[in-house]
Parts: structure tokens; sequence; C-alpha cells
């Protein structure tokens, strides 16, 4: 299946779930979830994609604030000057 699940609406309520493909559109998904999900997205998240799409999502989104990359360094154990919204700040 390639569509997003109809309870994330919340997460893109600017665009027609319909038209998010999973595969096609998977960083402008990670990215978002990172930014704004909860814990039943991110587990989606973990269910739909590899540790490692994740990671390389969360180290070089611009859209993360450094409160965002601060969380994820913890969780994916990296340096927080790794990720690309703390070099550009």
């Amino acid at each position: 299946m390639n569509q997003l699940p109809t309870i994330f609406q919340q997460f893109f309520w600017d665009a027609k779930l319909e038209s998010i493909n999973t595969q096609k559109n998977s960083s402008y998904i990670i990215d978002r979830l990172l930014k704004i999900g909860n814990l039943a997205s991110w587990k989606w998240l973990a269910q739909t994609y590899s540790p490692e799409q994740i990671k390389n999502r969360a180290l070089n989104s611009r859209q993360l604030t450094k409160k965002d990359a601060t969380f994820y360094s913890l969780i994916f154990d990296l340096p927080i000057n790794s990720f690309k919204c703390i070099k550009q700040a």
C-alpha cells in the first residue's frame, strides 16, 4: 500500500492524502512527521521506512528546529552539529 493512513490528515492538512505516495514522497512524509508527528506517526514511520532513511532525513531536514535536532541527536546517537538545521542557523 502506497497511501498514508487517513488518521494522518491532521499532519497533511495542506494536501490530499490520496495524492501522497509513501514511496515517491518519502522525504516530504518523513520530514513532516518528524517535525509535527506524534507517537503513533513515529511508530508508523518505523514500520514503513528503514531506520537509515529516517535518520538521513532527520540529518538533512531544513524544517527541524534546534530543539527537534537535539531530540533526534539523542534518539539516533548522533552529534548535534551533524544536523543540517543546526549548520544553517
